[in-house]
């Protein structure tokens, strides 16, 4: 009989043995973006008072009017955040009120550099040069106007040069290569600090003023009349930095896509972002173009005038030979003069955010510093246009028939704060976007 069939000796089986399952890691929150403060703010911005001839001071006038505007604002916004851009000291300032006196309190925040007052040159428009003595009427073009023979700053000219006369190309190839050494304030610091807070604090500015004299063609803010200088290289490449180059505001800095555009705003989206949507701003300069002036003052002085408030359509004034009709110079100073200031393209950047309360001097006028002693009655010391000896300004200088015509022809709206100057037209400004 067999024996029994004995089996090698296995090694006793091995389960393998599941690893404990370890939490993966938690997901991120998807990231959303937070305000990093919620208040309101304002920025206040004031040019200097420059010298019309070349010898003149530099001197301060309107940060008086930012200081006058800040208290309004503290009240209309209690604690608001109000910053001010003084061109005078070449600063970015705080204003604020600590309830025990009713001035503000100036604390300086960063200090770029005051402008040197050598850097105003004159233009011998016959060839450009950037001289150093004023140029005669001999050396004028045909057709150049007698504020065109006003001093210019040119950013860092008496660095490179001192006090000679320099071509414009002399001058570029300066800029070009770095050359220039002036560090001062600049609208690029102005726009700069306004995309910050559409970056960061979206929706926060509520208000903007610029208090300054304003340009004749665009009613720009003309902060220091600053001769444009603009340069472009072929590399791409400017050593002089642009934002130090940028002394006024112009339409080009606030572009229509597809149009020529300054490097002043680094990026509109942000720009744009900055203004709460019921901001107000409000460009306290002139405007006096006098094209637009001719042309409202020759229609309301013509035989015609009364026919043509009657029938707007009625091509009833010849206006340099071409018959035009009320409705034709509405039209006109719309598309010509509006719609291209500087006030007009800044409500059309900053629309979709906010902006839409945009206010300048109507084209064809011309705005003054309000005096604290003969114009007191008339409201806070600001600015205004000139409304005859009613109001104090001087006699001959008076807007009223122009600002007539905007309110019953072109039917604009005027900012205005009961009790102060005009009751229909308050200080003379209009609302243009």
């Amino acid at each position: 009989m067999p024996g029994p069939i004995i089996l090698p000796k296995l090694p006793p089986p091995i389960y393998p043995v599941k690893p404990v399952p370890i939490d993966p890691p938690p997901r991120p929150e998807p990231i959303t973006w937070r305000r990093i403060i919620n208040e309101p703010e304002a920025i206040l911005v004031s040019g200097l008072a420059f010298p019309r001839e070349r010898g003149e001071k530099i001197r301060d006038v309107f940060s008086n009017y930012c200081k006058t505007m800040a208290k309004r604002l503290n009240k209309k916004y209690p604690g608001i955040k109000i910053t001010v851009f003084n061109f005078y000291e070449g600063a970015q300032q705080i204003y604020e009120f600590d309830g025990t006196s009713p001035e503000p309190i100036v604390t300086l925040v960063k200090k770029w550099g005051k402008l040197n007052v050598d850097n105003y040159r004159y233009i011998n428009w016959a060839d450009d040069t950037i001289e150093v003595k004023k140029p005669g009427p001999e050396k004028d073009i045909p057709g150049t106007k007698e504020s065109e023979r006003k001093v210019y700053y040119f950013t860092g000219i008496s660095d490179a040069f001192g006090s000679s006369s320099v071509t414009p190309e002399d001058y570029r190839d300066a800029l070009m290569a770095g050359k220039l050494t002036e560090k001062s304030i600049s609208i690029g610091h102005v726009y700069a600090y306004i995309e910050g807070l559409g970056r960061y604090k979206p929706g926060n500015l509520k208000e903007l003023h610029f208090f300054s004299r304003g340009s004749s063609d665009y009613g720009s803010p003309v902060l220091v009349r600053s001769y444009f200088a603009t340069y472009f290289s072929t590399s791409g490449k400017v050593k002089f930095s642009s934002k130090y180059v940028y002394k006024d505001g112009a339409p080009h800095d606030l572009p229509l896509p597809g149009t020529f555009r300054s490097s002043a705003i680094k990026s509109l989206a942000d720009f744009s972002a900055a203004f709460a949507k019921d901001s107000l701003t409000v460009l306290w300069g002139s405007f006096l173009n006098r094209d637009a002036f001719d042309l409202i003052h020759g229609v309301i002085h013509s035989k015609e005038y009364k026919k043509m408030l009657k029938d707007p359509a009625d091509k009833l004034f010849d206006y340099l030979g071409t018959p035009m009709s009320l409705d034709d110079i509405t039209e006109e100073i719309h598309k010509t003069y509006m719609e291209n200031s500087y006030a007009h393209k800044l409500g059309v950047v900053t629309h979709r955010t906010g902006g839409k309360n945009v206010h300048l001097a109507p084209p064809g006028t011309d705005a003054n510093t309000d005096d604290e002693v003969t114009q007191k009655t008339y409201g806070d010391p600001l600015m205004h246009i000139f409304m005859g000896e009613d109001f104090g300004d001087p006699p001959g200088l008076d807007f009223r028939e122009i600002l007539k015509f905007y309110g019953e022809v072109i039917g604009t709206y005027f900012l205005s704060t009961p009790g102060e100057y005009h009751k229909t037209y308050g200080r003379g400004y209009i609302q243009v976007f």
